[in-house]
């Protein structure tokens, strides 16, 4: 839930929550609680503190997943000078998040850092037609170990890369490009 500016104030707040079982191995919780910026001529500028739960389900726990808590601090920037939001035939979006955090595993401790970027311009032909540039990129990193399968970019389907099942690959990083 997003309200850009309670009571006319110049800020907003951000309240997310997500919960996700996948593949049976796994419950993935996401909460995240955010103060949001309005930039003239720029954007949205949001930034905020996130908290991660993975709990493996007794499927998991045979395959030797682990349970894993996170809690990390997010950036956004939302630009958009698309010419309309559902069609658009001109101009340009980009999104980009960042998040900072302790990750905690089977009593470890360490550092993880994530970056998603989305970037999307379109360029006009003629009457309604255009032609569209995105790129997607995404990546994870921990300062020591293995990525746990929950921390893992899942990828495919119609909004990244056409023609597989929705989230049927996964990894570390990931950039597409399409036109």
């Amino acid at each position: 839930y997003e309200e850009p500016h309670p009571f006319g104030l110049p800020i907003g707040v951000s309240v997310a929550y997500n919960q996700d079982l996948r593949d049976g191995n796994y419950v993935n919780t996401n909460s995240a609680v955010g103060i949001i910026k309005t930039v003239p001529s720029i954007g949205k500028l949001g930034f905020g503190g996130k908290n991660t739960k993975i709990n493996s389900t007794a499927k998991g726990d045979s395959l030797g997943l682990a349970n894993l808590t996170k809690k990390s601090i997010y950036i956004d920037c939302i630009i958009d000078y698309r010419n309309d939001y559902w069609l658009p035939t001109d101009g340009y979006f980009v999104a980009l998040y960042s998040e900072v955090g302790n990750r905690t595993v089977n009593d470890s401790n360490t550092i993880s850092i994530s970056a998603h970027t989305k970037i999307e311009k379109y360029i006009p032909l003629f009457r309604k037609s255009n032609i569209s540039l995105k790129v997607f990129g995404s990546g994870s990193w921990i300062s020591s170990g293995t990525l746990h399968s929950g921390e893992l970019i899942r990828y495919g389907g119609a909004s990244n890369l056409r023609g597989y099942i929705e989230d049927n690959f996964k990894s570390d990083w990931v950039i597409i490009p399409s036109i």
